[in-house]
């Protein structure tokens, strides 16, 4: 199969999106399947992922637009550019990814070019946590935002002819809110085979370079900014410091309120029991074991429709604490725990874990067991046949109105009509 990806988003960026589309665009490929990619700005050679080269991208004019968001572009929706590649390649399949510009592109060429179009719901942007990117908080007009963004997407997605959420309870979220296409759930998968699981002695030269040697560490991995709810994340971890001076946070990402953040810690008292990393490109954490060199995974975001970071983290055998939300507690089965947007109840079942080596162990194992299922092979061979059951589907829709003629009238003298 020809298939493309139409994304707002890639490298440099780094989120869960540009993972998922990287990651499932290597499994079509490795599966004999022609991959293209039509993003904005064009990727430096430096820059392209392993595995792809140049003419796996289509390159839409795009402006910056770091006022919304850093490395973040505004692109042209279609272009002549666009459309003589996508004539060159013959797609069979598009799929697009955010409801920005780029997919709205996506759209067009499924009508150009009158081929099946699937939309993956990754981005909440209906949420409350969405609002915070923007300085919107709650009471300050969020009930009108939340039905002009619904309204929004829906425009997207209600052009597609199949959605994939990555979760069951973001599928009825879409259905409640006016999704009115078929949905499918596709969870999304991760290549475990790259991920490093470190010795003990390993995980203590780790610890060391992090300063946190012969302490338990808590991990949080993810982009710095106000949709991931991270205040509430070190008002934890000064819960728990005041009773254990034994645990540490090691935080590792960047965004833009990394020195917020580091000032709020500042505040907390909590300044050398928490270690911002900074930057780490994701294929450095997981060749490198950063996963496996802690000891319990932790995230107080509400805002994913999935959780590309808790998959990694169950990879590398750890407990996971989440809160409630659309996404990341479908993951936890028995391997952690599930808490109330909390602190006090968030540092309770931290400590909870941490202080009882049996169960932090049974917890381990069961997240080794439940990675099984979110392998990216597997994952993208399900994938695999949605489009071939979607290809197949507008054949035969193509065909029937092809052989199908208007009625033609017929007079006879009397002016009777058959």
């Amino acid at each position: 199969m020809n298939i493309v990806f139409f994304a707002d988003t890639f490298l440099p960026q780094t989120n869960g999106v540009v993972t998922y589309v990287i990651e499932t665009g290597l499994q079509l490929k490795k599966l004999g399947h022609r991959i293209l990619f039509v993003i904005p700005k064009e990727v430096k050679k430096s820059q392209i992922p392993k595995g792809f080269s140049p003419k796996n991208f289509c390159f839409a004019p795009s402006i910056p637009a770091d006022v919304f968001y850093p490395n973040w572009r505004i692109a042209l929706s279609y272009s002549y550019r666009i459309d003589k590649t996508l004539a060159k390649f013959k797609p069979d399949i598009l799929h697009i990814h955010i409801p920005l510009t780029i997919s709205m592109g996506g759209i067009l060429a499924a009508k150009r070019f009158n081929k099946p179009l699937i939309g993956t719901y990754h981005t909440f942007i209906s949420s409350e946590e969405m609002f915070k990117m923007i300085g919107i908080t709650k009471g300050k007009g969020t009930r009108v935002l939340k039905k002009l963004s619904w309204e929004y997407s829906n425009l997207f997605y209600n052009r597609c002819d199949l959605v994939l959420a990555p979760t069951e309870k973001m599928a009825s979220i879409l259905k409640k809110n006016g999704i009115k296409k078929p949905i499918t759930i596709l969870r999304e998968g991760i290549n475990f085979h790259k991920m490093k699981i470190l010795t003990n002695d390993e995980k203590k030269t780790f610890k060391k370079k992090y300063q946190c040697e012969e302490k338990k560490v808590i991990l949080h991995v993810g982009r710095l900014s106000r949709e991931k709810n991270l205040p509430l994340l070190l008002q934890v971890m000064a819960l728990i410091h005041k009773k254990h001076q034994n645990i540490h946070l090691l935080i590792v990402g960047d965004g833009p309120q990394k020195k917020e953040l580091m000032k709020t810690a500042q505040k907390l008292e909590i300044e050398n029991a928490v270690t911002f990393t900074g930057s780490i490109p994701r294929e450095k954490i997981l060749s490198d074991g950063i996963y496996s060199a802690c000891d319990l995974f932790l995230t107080t975001s509400k805002f994913e429709t999935f959780g590309l970071t808790v998959l990694e983290a169950m990879g590398s055998g750890l407990p996971i604490i989440t809160v409630e939300s659309q996404g990341a507690p479908e993951l936890v089965e028995e391997n952690g725990y599930i808490c109330k947007d909390n602190k006090h109840h968030i540092a309770n079942h931290v400590i909870k874990i941490l202080s009882d080596t049996k169960l932090q162990k049974k917890f381990s194992q069961q997240s080794l067991k439940i990675r099984k299922k979110y392998d990216s092979k597997k994952t993208t061979q399900k994938l695999i046949q949605i489009y071939e059951k979607l290809i197949a589907e507008k054949k035969i829709k193509t065909t029937k109105n092809k052989f199908t003629c208007p009625p033609i009238l017929l007079k006879t003298k009397d002016g009777d009509r058959f």
